[in-house]
């Protein structure tokens, strides 16, 4: 066999290997990407939360609105009050993998959530969960 034909073979063989390891990492670094943007937008809403805690529509709405890409889907932020005095906004998203391989061994998606807390600041207001 020629050395032409081996680098042909080595390549042939390596070259899927190299996708793979390629596109983990790409299904990687979305991951993070979204994971980052679902702990801003779930902060946005604590921010709001803690100077209107009544509004919880309003809540919802600025953490959605804090999100752009990908737009976060209704239902994906859910407002609680585990005191009067206190409001926890928590968002998920759900994430698709792009990776075959990895993306039959975990199922097709990875879910993302961020939970933020906060303490309000209104002596009038309280919270009212959505």
């Amino acid at each position: 066999m020629s050395e032409r034909g081996v680098s042909a073979l080595e390549v042939a063989l390596m070259l899927p290997v190299l996708l793979l390891i390629t596109m983990g990492i790409v299904d990687l670094g979305r991951i993070m990407y979204f994971q980052l943007g679902v702990q801003e937008a779930a902060q946005e809403g604590m921010v709001y939360a803690s100077i209107e805690p009544d509004d919880p529509a309003g809540i919802v709405a600025r953490t959605m609105d804090a999100m752009s890409v990908p737009e976060l889907v209704p239902g994906s932020v859910v407002v609680t009050c585990p005191a009067s005095t206190q409001v926890v906004v928590t968002v998920t998203h759900q994430i698709d993998l792009i990776t075959p391989i990895i993306s039959q061994m975990v199922g097709g998606t990875f879910t993302s959530m961020s939970e933020a807390t906060t303490q309000v600041f209104s002596l009038t207001e309280t919270c009212i969960p959505s």
